[in-house]
């Protein structure tokens, strides 16, 4: 999810910075569609151990409409949760016209990724560490780490703003 949601947009706004390339809507999407194609590679090598391709030549019906039904709540959760993110696009597209519209979504995403930053950043480090304090050392260890994670959260997310200010001015002119 960083790689495709955060890391673009780090990547496009310190190439723009650095001069590689201009800020343009060709390079924004050369820029997200490479790392949306980059995720994908890099899932798809976690996981390439579980798929097994013998398997999927044999097709046991009853069991794939099985488990077909019992993922059903999930394909309308996500069907809904889609619909959700995107319908805003519509309303305000009734509002504004649409290259405004493209604009207020581009700079949604660069806060979205500001986001992503912080808390990729701090969760990755903390997060295994708050549950493996209270499952072995209990809950006073886990209080004591989450103060931590805390700090560390306010700490990164100052250092991130900080960071966004400063980027941000290639974006906006």
């Amino acid at each position: 999810l960083f790689l495709r949601n955060a890391l673009w947009v780090i990547a496009l706004l310190s190439f723009v910075e650095l001069g590689i390339f201009e800020l343009s809507m060709l390079n924004i999407l050369i820029t997200w569609m490479l790392f949306s194609i980059l995720a994908s590679l890099f899932g798809f090598f976690l996981i390439h151990k579980y798929i097994l391709i013998k398997n999927l030549l044999n097709f046991d019906k009853p069991m794939i409409k099985k488990v077909l039904i019992r993922a059903m709540p999930f394909y309308v959760t996500g069907l809904f949760i889609v619909l959700i993110q995107n319908i805003d696009r519509f309303i305000i597209n009734s509002f504004v016209d649409l290259s405004s519209v493209g604009i207020f979504f581009f700079l949604a995403s660069l806060a979205s990724a500001l986001l992503m930053v912080v808390t990729f950043g701090v969760n990755v480090f903390y997060g295994p560490l708050a549950i493996n304090g209270f499952r072995t050392k209990g809950y006073e260890v886990f209080i004591t780490i989450k103060r931590t994670f805390l700090r560390q959260t306010i700490i990164f997310s100052i250092i991130s703003v900080f960071f966004a200010v400063i980027l941000i001015n290639p974006v906006l002119e």
